[in-house]
């Protein structure tokens, strides 16, 4: 009877183990690196088809533990980083709704794709995102300025400053 308690006691600990890895979407290989252990005898365990002992049980949840502390700390980091990222594109979207778009702007943009000697389609796609004809086509009319990102794109591309291609 001991024995038999025992397996289901290590089956319960490794059904415990299989949903920590689906929760956390831990590869069988990054655990498998963790323990030392080659990934095919970590699988077999895991899908029992080899009997698993305590202490390889144990190494596991310690590895476990750790992959999930990391992983914690690594969502933590990405959620403060969108977080950032969110924060600087909703200043950038504000763009310069409020302002007049300078007279010779869309005159300034169409002399440096000119120069460059790119169709709208060619310049658009130099930007980075890149940018539709459609929109190429409402800088050069004066209907559309673009964020300061692109701007400052277009300024080295055209080997001018940022002050002269919003300076009227």
């Amino acid at each position: 009877m001991g024995n038999l308690e025992k397996q289901k006691e290590i089956n319960e600990r490794i059904k415990a183990i299989k949903k920590v890895i689906q929760r956390y979407r831990i590869p069988i290989l990054k655990l498998s690196e963790k323990i030392d252990y080659p990934g095919t005898i970590v699988a077999d365990v895991l899908f029992f088809r080899k009997k698993a002992g305590d202490d390889f049980l144990e190494k596991v949840e310690k590895a476990l533990e750790g992959i999930v502390r990391e992983n914690r700390s690594l969502n933590t980091m990405a959620k403060q980083h969108d977080r950032e990222e969110r924060t600087k594109n909703s200043f950038e979207d504000l763009g310069f709704l409020d302002s007049k778009v300078p007279v010779k702007f869309g005159v300034k943009i169409r002399r440096i794709r000119y120069t460059l000697k790119y169709s709208k389609e060619e310049f658009g796609e130099k930007l980075s995102p890149s940018l539709s004809v459609y929109t190429i086509d409402e800088m050069e009319n004066n209907q559309f300025v673009p964020s300061l990102s692109y701007l400052i794109q277009i300024a080295d591309m055209g080997n001018v400053t940022l002050d002269w291609l919003l300076r009227d």
